[in-house]
């Protein structure tokens, strides 16, 4: 009897998928903070099962490729990411609180007096009327100068110079809206007329008189009228004062007076005229 003969060899290949575990991480990029806002989402998980997000309490949305979302409403979004590997290979979940903020974009504003800057009078006062803002930067020819709410500002006294003033306002660091205008230094009349006087004989505030600068010297008109309408004093000459004496030399009443000025501006050639009040005081 022969020996038997050996068995033949026997071999099988197998394929096998190794499935990555499910590992939620994600990013939400976005280039601002103002709505609408995009927001590019994205993850790195690179196996074939599903992704789901969940932003903020709108419907979930399955997608695993990079996407991009667009928030229209503002407010601050948590963001959930679950990744389910497949296949029995289990889930993981991220949830971020907050993990996008949007704002509401706020309108920048800003309203100028006086309404033109002379080099007589180079000072300019920048009141702030923005809607929607925090935060708030003041710029000179892109140059900053202030973030308080309101600015003063004075400007170098050259004719014809021109300087853009800028306000930069803030919901977030990301979301701003910006106003701009064009001041141009010119030469101006200034005329300014004080409110009270003392005409006590303590050589102090005696006098009453409006203070010019830039007038026409041969169209100056100063009156001052009692309270019946009475003409108490009247002045063509810059600069002289009344002194709190009626026409008749008697000493005037304590007392609100109304006062009349006309001026011709040398520069722009404009006839002025102000009516306002006065307090005599002893």
């Amino acid at each position: 009897m022969s020996p038997a003969a050996p068995c033949p060899a026997v071999s099988a290949t197998v394929t096998t998928t190794v499935i990555p575990p499910a590992v939620a991480d994600f990013l939400a990029e976005s280039d601002g903070e103002c709505v609408p806002l995009e927001v590019n989402f994205s993850h790195a998980y690179s196996g074939a099962g599903t992704c789901t997000w969940i932003i903020g309490n709108e419907p979930p949305i399955v997608e695993c490729a990079p996407f991009v979302y667009t928030i229209n409403e503002p407010g601050s979004f948590d963001v959930t990411l679950i990744i389910d590997a497949g296949n029995g290979c289990g889930a993981d979940t991220l949830t971020v609180e907050d993990a996008v903020t949007a704002f509401a974009p706020p309108t920048a504003d800003f309203t100028m007096l006086p309404e033109v800057i002379t080099t007589l009078q180079p000072v300019g006062f920048f009141s702030n009327t923005t809607i929607g803002a925090n935060a708030y930067s003041w710029q000179i020819n892109e140059e900053p100068v202030s973030e308080e709410l309101d600015l003063r500002y004075t400007f170098p006294a050259q004719i014809g110079d021109a300087y853009g003033v800028c306000l930069i306002a803030y919901a977030s660091a990301l979301c701003a809206d910006t106003v701009c205008r064009t001041i141009t230094l010119t030469d101006g009349m200034v005329l300014w007329v004080p409110n009270t006087f003392t005409p006590n004989n303590d050589n102090k505030n005696e006098g009453f008189v409006p203070i010019t600068f830039g007038i026409d010297e041969r169209f100056y008109r100063f009156e001052v009228y009692d309270r019946w309408g009475l003409r108490v004093f009247m002045s063509e000459t810059p600069g002289e004062a009344w002194d709190g004496r009626m026409a008749d030399g008697s000493d005037a009443p304590m007392d609100v007076y109304v006062w009349q000025v006309r001026v011709k501006d040398s520069y722009s050639g404009d006839r002025v005229e102000r009516i306002g009040h006065v307090n005599l005081l002893r």
